[in-house]
Parts: C-alpha cells; sequence; structure tokens
C-alpha cells in the first residue's frame, strides 16, 4: 500500500507542478492555446488524482473507510 500511495503522490506532484507551469503562462499572456485539451486533462488527472490519494490515505490509517471525510490536499496547483 505505501508504494502505491507513494506512486500516486509522485504523480500528483508531477501534474501540480505541470498545472502550475501552464497557469503561470495563462497569467502572463504566454499560453499556446494548442496546449488547451493537454491542460484540461492535466486538470481532470489532478482532481482524481487526490480524490485517489485521500481513498488510499483513509484506508491506510483505517479512519475513514469511503474517504468521504478525509481532508483534501490543500496545495492549490
Amino acid at each position: 500500500m505505501a508504494s502505491t500511495t507513494n506512486q500516486l503522490e509522485e504523480r500528483t506532484e508531477e501534474v501540480r507542478r505541470a498545472l502550475m507551469t501552464l497557469r503561470w503562462d495563462i497569467e502572463h499572456n504566454q499560453f499556446n492555446e494548442s496546449k488547451r485539451s493537454y491542460y484540461k486533462k492535466l486538470e481532470e488527472e489532478y482532481a482524481n488524482l487526490n480524490k485517489e490519494l485521500e481513498q488510499v490515505r483513509g484506508l491506510k490509517d483505517g479512519t475513514n473507510q469511503d474517504g468521504a471525510n478525509q481532508a483534501s490536499d490543500t496545495r492549490t496547483p
């Protein structure tokens, strides 16, 4: 289970960094519109990864089997 959690955390961080870069580009009018679909896919993946991490962490510590009450990742990409 720890391996799965670590893999999810690593991928979540990779996606978060990519999103941060793209958001910087958007804010500074440097965004290439051809990357719009890539950006949308990253946003979806990031949301899904966070949900999955919440579920895994809830199962791991035994406090929340369904992950519904688990605190979400407060870091924003």
